[in-house]
């Protein structure tokens, strides 16, 4: 069973930063507490504190040396009105699963926007979609706009967009499910991530590679499209995604027991020859390596690996394995959240054309250094 005490005690301590950090109790410009009073003030270990602050650094809302970038709270004259108001929606909030203690993807995303919009002078409320599907058809005064946030949680998505459409204010949404056509959106580009990958594996020359996608989403279908265009345009045969979900594993015991899973559903593939896996994450890779050597294969030697979202460096599940991914691609979650405050902008100040704009965000592929495994010739 995983204590997932730590994870709220992390979750709780991280609100309370932000919470600091964007009604100006820590000005831009000036540093925090020292590690030991953000201990004590805020209840939690200085190995916590130090998480916090790593966080923080890779959102961009801290720099190096731990001074608070920008942000802070700004004149109301800034906003359009007085008070105006931009609710964000997370479905999901929280981290990402135990074996991670950062937020999730799309946290970032929502956090990167909080911080522009409170730049603009807008107030700032996050809420959880629940407590939207029974609003009023008049929304209150003050709100000027919505940015939406999905990523399969327990709302309907459907139900929540025709609520939002009720409240007759802007939306931009984050992602490109069916549901949300009407809003403006924005996403990172999954097609043109899984092609650079694609591309990546096979310039390396990988004849065989295996996508691991559940396929349940649209970007899991869109980083197969662009799998598959990489594949025919470099002369390739593509293959059959594994649509094997990712399972939640925090432990040696939960890992093994997922880990022969995964070897199971591996072993007809590493048969026929497969000479690299693109990963559903960065945090499948170990599953992934316990799971070959489970097969007789060394993970980056017999087959490579290349994971998505760039968060190897913080996945705990690292002590699992020495091993990461030679590649990974980063979704620039950060740029992301940046995007969609400047359509919701452009879209209360009325300078978009009717119709809704779609805006996909270039990922970058970044190569890593994983367990010091020589190239295979």
């Amino acid at each position: 069973m995983v204590d997932r005490k730590p994870r709220i005690e992390y979750r709780r301590a991280l609100d309370e930063l932000r919470l600091r950090l964007g009604d100006g109790r820590y000005p831009a410009g000036r540093g925090l507490p020292s590690e030991r009073q953000l201990a004590t003030e805020l209840g939690v270990a200085r190995t916590t504190v130090r998480r916090l602050l790593a966080t923080l650094v890779g959102e961009h809302t801290l720099d190096s040396e731990h001074r608070v970038v920008g942000g802070g709270p700004v004149p109301p004259a800034v906003a359009p009105s007085f008070g105006a108001t931009v609710l964000i929606v997370d479905d999901l909030p929280g981290l990402d699963p135990v074996y991670m203690h950062q937020p999730g993807w799309l946290e970032r995303v929502l956090h990167a926007a909080q911080l522009e919009l409170r730049r603009a002078g807008f107030a700032v409320l996050t809420v959880h979609p629940r407590h939207l599907l029974d609003l009023p058809a008049h929304p209150p005064g003050a709100l000027v706009g919505v940015v939406l946030g999905w990523n399969g949680g327990v709302v309907d998505l459907a139900s929540l967009a025709a609520s939002l459409r009720r409240l007759a204010v802007p939306v931009v949404a984050v992602g490109e499910e069916p549901a949300m056509a009407g809003f403006d959106r924005v996403w990172s580009d999954h097609i043109a991530g899984a092609e650079a990958a694609t591309r990546w594996l096979r310039a390396r020359g990988r004849r065989r590679i295996l996508p691991m996608l559940p396929l349940r989403n649209q970007w899991q279908r869109d980083r197969l499209a662009g799998y598959q265009r990489a594949i025919a345009d470099t002369g390739g045969v593509a293959l059959a995604p594994l649509t094997m979900e990712h399972p939640d594993f925090g432990d040696e015991v939960s890992l093994a027991f997922w880990a022969q899973r995964t070897a199971e559903q591996l072993a007809p593939h590493v048969l026929a020859g497969i000479d690299a896996i693109l990963a559903l994450n960065d945090f499948a890779i170990p599953l992934l390596v316990h799971a070959l050597a489970r097969l007789g294969k060394q993970a980056n030697r017999d087959i490579d690996l290349i994971g998505y979202d760039r968060v190897w460096p913080e996945v705990t599940s690292g002590r699992f394995s020495t091993i990461g991914p030679l590649a990974t691609v980063d979704k620039r979650n950060d740029r992301v959240g940046q995007a969609v405050v400047e359509l919701l902008l452009g879209r209360i100040r009325g300078q978009l054309p009717d119709g809704a704009q779609l805006l996909a965000v270039p990922p970058q592929l970044v190569e890593l250094e994983t367990g010091g495994l020589p190239p295979r010739a």
